[in-house]
C-alpha cells in the first residue's frame, strides 16, 4: 500500500500541573515557532522502565526563565494508534512538518512499534503515518536521524534483536553475548518529496573500509549535505549473536569520525585533530550553520560512560565540545557561570538539543550526574559560549531583524528631519552601534579505548552472521514503492531548509523485536508495502492541510514525576 493515512488533531488542554513529566531519551524538534516533544521515559534498577507517549509543544517565541521548571508547554494530543515510545527520533523536514521514526515502545522486546514512521502537520494538529515494510526495514532501539537539504531523511545505526528474549537491556549490562543484539549493515533513506524508502547496505560486499555500525551514537548533517556520526557503542567484531559467543560491546573513540556523502553517495571514515572528547553515548551532536565571519561547525554536549554496568555509569566531566568542519579539530568549551548564580545544564545525557534562530541551543530534559530526571529548559548562546539567565524574546533579535528595524527607523528619522528643518532648519543624526560576541574554547584529552580507526583492519562477518549484517545485495539502493506527493512544495521546502532550526536527540536504553532482511525479487519491488495496523489505504490520501481553530493553551510545568 502507499500513502499517508491521516488522522485529524486538536490541542487538547492539560488538566494538571504534572503532565510532562521529567524523562530521558524523547523526541523533540523544531516547527513553526515551536518546540515539539514527543514520549521518552525513565529506567529503573530493576530494569523496568516507564515509557510515555506525551507530545508537548514550547513557544519559541515567547519569553520565559531558562534553568527551572517551565509554565509555557502545552499539551498536544498524541497519535490515535501510537503506542508509547522512547528512543526515537524526531526531525523536521520542512517549516510545517516534522518525521517521528523508530524507538521502543518498552523495554524488554515482548512487543514491537505499530507504526515506525509516523509524520506531524503543524498547521492542522494533524498525525499520518507512511505505511513501512518491517522485513526490510525493522524497528530498532537508539538509532540516529538526520535530513538533508533535499528532503531526504537518513536514519542509521541502531540495536534490533534477534528474537524477544532476553531484555536487551543486558546490552548495557555488558551482556552483549546474551542480548542477542544486531547493528543493521543498512543505511534507511526516507525521501519526504516521494514519501518513499530506500536502503543502502553501508559496508557493501567489500571486507575492506569497514564502517563499523553504532547504536547510542551522534549525528548531524551539515550545511554541505554531509552526515558526520560520532561516539556511540558497537559490537565487538568477531562475535555471533545467535548462539552467543564473545559479543562484546565497545565503546568509540571520538576521534573517529565516520562522514556520509549524501551528494556523491559515499563513505568515509576519518581521524579527528585537536583535543579529543571522552568516549561516550546518548550525546548530542547540533549543525550550526555558517554565518558571516563563522565557518560551519558541529556542537556536541553531554553524553555518558560506563565500565561494563549500568549501575556504574557515569556522565561525561567534559561536557561540551565544537567539531571545526574544514579542519575536523576538535575544541573544548568552557561554558563557566558565576558562583552563586548556577545556571545551565550541566552534565547531562539522555536530552536533546535543539537550534533555535541559528544561534541559541535549547537543552531539554535528560539525566544528569546525580542520576535525576530532569524537566528544565536551558539556554546556550553558541556565539559567545554563555547560558543565558533569562529569555527576552524582545531583546533577542537576529541581524536581519535588526537591519529591518534599523532601516525602517532611518526612514521614520528622515522624514521627521524633513519636517523639523522645514520647521525650524534642525537636523538630527541616527547611530547604531553593533554587538560584539566573543568565544572561548579549551582542550581536553581522552580514554585511548576505540572502535576501529582508518586503515586498521577489520572484518566484515559471514553473511550467515548477524552480528554486522552483510547479506549479499548490491552496492546501491533498492525501492520500494512510492506514496503520493508531499503537502510542502519543493519551493517551500527549500526557502525553509536554508534557516530551519536544527535539533538532535541523544538517546539511552536498547529495544528488541524480530528482524530479517531479505533480497527482494525484481517482482516484489513493484507491489505495494503494507502497515500490520492498518487494513486499508488510498494510494491518492492527502493530508487535509487546513488549518483548524486553535483554542487558548493552557500552560503545564513539566517538572512532576508520573
Amino acid at each position: 500500500m502507499n500513502g499517508l493515512v491521516k488522522f485529524g488533531m486538536n490541542f487538547e488542554v492539560a488538566l494538571a500541573m504534572d503532565m510532562a513529566v521529567r524523562k530521558e531519551a524523547p523526541g523533540c524538534a523544531a516547527v513553526g515557532s515551536r518546540i515539539h516533544c514527543y514520549g521518552g521515559g525513565k529506567s529503573s534498577d530493576i530494569n523496568v522502565p516507564f515509557i510515555l507517549d506525551d507530545h508537548y509543544s514550547l513557544d519559541y517565541e515567547a519569553s520565559f526563565i531558562p534553568n527551572q521548571p517551565l509554565e509555557g508547554w502545552s499539551k498536544e494530543l498524541s497519535i490515535p494508534i501510537e503506542q508509547k515510545r522512547w528512543g526515537h527520533d524526531l526531525v523536521s523536514i520542512s517549516k510545517n512538518a516534522m518525521v517521528l521514526i523508530q524507538g521502543s515502545d518498552n523495554g524488554n522486546g515482548s512487543s514491537q512499534i505499530q507504526n515506525i514512521t509516523s509524520v506531524y502537520y503543524h498547521n492542522n494538529q494533524s498525525w499520518a503515518t507512511i505505511p513501512t515494510d518491517k522485513s526490510l526495514i525493522p524497528d530498532a532501539f537508539a538509532s540516529s536521524a538526520e535530513v538533508d537539504s533535499h528532503g531526504n531523511v537518513y536514519v542509521w545505526g541502531g540495536l534490533v534483536a534477534t528474537d524477544n528474549l532476553p531484555p536487551l537491556f543486558e546490552f548495557y549490562n555488558d551482556h552483549a553475548n546474551e542480548s542477542r543484539a544486531m547493528l543493521p549493515n543498512f543505511l534507511y533513506i526516507l525521501n519526504t518529496i516521494t514519501w518513499t524508502w530506500s536502503v543502502s547496505p553501508v559496508n557493501g560486499n567489500s571486507s575492506s573500509n569497514v564502517i563499523p555500525i553504532r547504536a547510542d551514537h551522534s549525528s548531524a548533517m551539515s550545511d554541505d549535505n554531509k552526515l558526520y556520526i560520532v561516539g556511540g557503542i558497537t559490537i565487538a567484531s568477531g562475535g555471533d549473536a545467535l548462539n552467543g559467543t564473545n559479543n562484546t560491546r565497545l565503546y568509540c573513540s571520538m576521534a573517529n569520525i565516520i562522514i556520509y556523502d549524501t551528494e556523491r553517495h559515499s563513505w568515509s571514515s576519518v581521524t579527528a585533530a585537536g583535543k579529543i572528547p571522552s568516549m561516550r553515548r546518548a550525546a548530542t551532536l547540533t549543525n550550526i550553520p555558517k554565518e558571516s565571519g563563522q565557518e560551519n561547525f558541529l556542537v556536541l554536549y553531554g553524553g555518558i560512560y560506563d565500565n561494563g554496568s549500568r549501575n556504574a555509569r557515569k556522565s561525561a566531566e567534559d561536557t561540551c565540545y565544537t567539531l571545526n568542519l574544514t579542519n575536523l579539530t576538535w575544541s573544548e568549551i568552557n561554558l563557566e557561570v558565576n558562583q552563586g548564580n548556577v545556571i545551565g545544564s550541566g552534565q547531562l545525557y539522555g536530552h536533546n538539543a535543539v537550534l533555535v534562530k541559528k544561534k541559541y541551543l535549547f537543552i531539554l530534559f535528560g539525566v544528569d550526574e546525580l542520576k535525576g530526571y530532569r524537566g528544565d529548559v536551558n539556554i546556550l548562546d553558541v556565539t559567545t559560549w554563555q547560558w543565558l539567565s533569562s529569555y527576552n524574546v524582545v531583546n533577542i533579535w537576529t541581524p536581519g531583524m535588526i537591519a529591518g528595524v534599523v532601516l525602517a527607523v532611518a526612514v521614520v528619522a528622515e522624514f521627521r528631519a524633513i519636517e523639523e528643518k522645514a520647521a525650524n532648519g534642525r537636523n538630527n543624526d541616527f547611530v547604531v552601534d553593533p554587538p560584539d560576541p566573543r568565544t572561548t574554547m579549551e582542550d581536553h584529552a581522552y580514554h585511548p579505548s576505540r572502535c576501529p580507526s582508518p586503515g586498521e583492519k577489520a572484518e566484515i562477518i559471514d553473511p550467515s552472521s548477524p552480528t554486522l549484517i552483510a547479506r549479499p545485495m548490491s552496492s546501491g539502493p533498492y525501492y520500494l514503492s512510492p506514496p503520493h506527493s508531499p503537502d510542502d512544495s519543493a519551493l517551500d521546502r527549500q526557502q525553509w531548509l536554508s534557516d530551519r532550526p536544527q535539533s538532535t536527540p541523544a538517546l539511552g536504553l536498547m529495544r528488541q523485536s524480530s528482524y530479517s532482511i531479505i533480497r527482494p525479487s525484481s517482482s516484489a519491488l513493484s507491489q505495494s508495502v503494507t502497515e500490520s495496523t492498518f487494513t486499508s489505504f488510498s494510494g491518492t490520501t492527502k493530508p487535509d492541510e487546513t488549518p483548524l481553530p486553535t483554542p487558548a493553551l493552557q500552560k503545564v510545568k513539566p517538572d512532576g514525576d508520573a
